[in-house]
């Protein structure tokens, strides 16, 4: 049940990033590109680590509720942009990834990793 609590924040920040770029979208008139945060995407565990204070990420208006496990990019698409979250809550290697676009919630694609 932990490990299915901790996989819950990702797709709940990936959801969150997105409607923070969509606000942001509608006051600037352009969606923001956003470097991975917390850590590089290849180190995403189970330990939870501080969310940076990068200018970018403050630019955007978004910031995370304690300290995240996930972590989380935004890139931009010739017509909008994709939020990537990746988490590897149980440690085993295989990271779980989840992406929301303008128009989509968070999803992940078949074949990540299960939570037993």
């Amino acid at each position: 049940m932990q490990r299915v609590a901790m996989q819950g924040e990702t797709p709940g920040n990936v959801d969150g990033i997105k409607t923070a770029e969509l606000a942001y979208d509608s006051a600037n008139n352009h969606y923001l590109a956003l470097p991975p945060a917390p850590r590089p995407a290849t180190n995403a565990n189970s330990t939870a680590v501080d969310w940076p204070n990068d200018p970018a990420w403050t630019a955007l208006g978004w910031r995370p509720d304690g300290r995240v496990r996930g972590v989380y990019q935004v890139t931009l698409t010739p017509t909008g942009f994709e939020v990537h979250g990746v988490c590897d809550v149980d440690d085993d290697g295989v990271q779980r990834q989840y992406t929301a676009t303008e128009t989509e919630n968070a999803t992940s694609k078949p074949g990540d990793e299960d939570v037993h």
